[in-house]
C-alpha cells in the first residue's frame, strides 16, 4: 500500500474498493485499521476506522460505513 499521509488520501485510495471485514490497512509511520463492529440495538454491522500512531497508541476512531 502506498504511504498515505492523510485521512483524505486514505479514503481516496480505497474508495470503491471492496474492503473485507478482516482487512487491515497499514500506512508507514502509523496505521489505520478498519474493523467491523456490531450495534447492539439492531445487530447491524458497522465498519469503524481506527487510527494509530507509530507507538500503537489509538489516535482516533471514525465511523466508516453503515452508521
Amino acid at each position: 500500500m502506498k504511504n498515505l499521509k492523510s485521512l483524505s488520501d486514505f479514503k481516496k485510495e480505497i474508495k470503491g474498493k471492496k474492503i473485507s471485514r478482516t482487512s487491515m490497512m497499514a500506512i508507514s509511520g502509523g496505521r489505520r485499521v478498519i474493523r467491523p463492529t456490531t450495534r447492539s440495538d439492531n445487530g447491524a454491522a458497522d465498519s469503524v476506522l481506527y487510527t494509530y500512531d507509530e507507538d500503537n497508541h489509538l489516535l482516533s476512531t471514525e465511523c466508516w460505513s453503515g452508521c
